[in-house]
């Protein structure tokens, strides 16, 4: 795996050498295309135009998508929470070689957000499993806890055009189907 594109543009990206079949990486179009909205998009980019961004990627995997967001944008720290101590440790490799000040977090988010409360992120990625319950208590919970500040934005990887019920607080400002059955979701606090 390599970065796609921006400063990091082909540096590669450590993998775990044991890689289960269970990861769903995100797909390279799908990061492009992140970073071209992140960065683009009218509605969504007032969230993300200034320097020293912080970015949790959650459910991170080997930090693709952290990575890629922070070779295209002025990002000062990345937070990596992912369920395997092995691709947190790759993601720190590959931090440690890219000169990037990254945190890392053990966590099952399924099961509680106590261990990342109070990160204040300007941007939140999460793609969690396809599977996986209760997504909007997910969403409401980075909210609550300000994993995400007031004025940062939450970026959902979904498998479906289908949300549950999320908190009134919450608004989706912006959605775009990206690949296949998969989409992406722009999550902010109403004003």
């Amino acid at each position: 795996m390599k970065i796609l594109s921006g400063k990091f543009k082909h540096k590669k990206i450590n993998v775990p050498s044991d890689l289960t079949k269970t990861t769903k990486p995100s797909t390279s179009y799908l990061k492009l295309m992140l970073v071209s909205l992140l960065k683009h998009n009218k509605i969504i980019s007032k969230y993300t135009e200034k320097s020293g961004l912080k970015v949790c990627d959650m459910f991170s995997g080997t930090g693709g998508v952290g990575f890629e967001i922070a070779s295209n944008m002025d990002v000062s720290r990345i937070s990596f929470i992912d369920v395997s101590t092995n691709m947190l440790s790759a993601s720190k490799k590959t931090a440690d070689e890219l000169g990037l000040e990254v945190d890392t977090f053990l966590c099952d988010l399924s099961k509680g957000m106590s261990k990342v409360s109070n990160l204040y992120c300007d941007i939140v990625y999460l793609d969690p499993p396809y599977d996986i319950i209760g997504i909007s208590g997910i969403i409401d919970r980075i909210f609550r806890q300000n994993i995400v500040n007031n004025e940062g934005i939450v970026v959902l990887e979904w498998g479906n055009d289908k949300l549950e019920d999320i908190d009134p607080s919450i608004e989706c400002i912006f959605s775009k189907k990206a690949v296949s059955k998969t989409h992406l979701f722009f999550f902010a606090k109403k004003a």
